[in-house]
C-alpha cells in the first residue's frame, strides 16, 4: 500500500510528484494483476496507453487475443492494423464500455 500526505503548503511540485508516484503505483499493481490473471483480458477490448516507441498507438483500441507467458506480453490487434502487438499490461486499459 501507498502512503501519502499532502499539506497544504505544499508546492505544486511536490504535488505533482505526489501524484506522478500514485499513478506508477497503480500502473505497477494493475500489471501484477493482468500478468497473474490473464483470462481477465483475453477477448477484450483494450485501449492503449503509456507507449513511448510507438507513441502514435496511444489512444487506440483493439482485442485482446492472446497472453505469451514468455514475453509476459499480451497480443493486441488494432482496429485498422494486420498485425498484433505484443504489448505489456501496463500499457493496457479495458475500452470503454469494457469495463469489468
Amino acid at each position: 500500500m501507498y502512503k501519502a500526505v499532502v499539506a497544504g503548503s505544499s508546492n505544486k511540485q511536490q504535488f505533482l510528484q505526489l501524484l506522478n508516484a500514485l499513478y506508477t503505483h497503480v500502473q505497477k499493481e494493475k500489471a501484477k494483476v493482468a500478468v497473474a490473471a490473464p483470462e481477465l483480458l483475453i477477448g477484450r477490448r483494450v485501449q492503449l496507453h503509456g507507449l513511448s516507441a510507438k507513441p502514435e498507438l496511444n489512444g487506440l483500441v483493439g482485442v485482446c487475443e492472446r497472453f505469451d507467458e514468455a514475453t509476459g506480453r499480451y497480443g493486441v490487434r488494432l482496429e485498422g492494423h494486420e498485425n498484433l502487438q505484443a504489448l505489456k499490461a501496463a500499457n493496457l486499459n479495458l475500452a470503454q464500455g469494457d469495463e469489468l
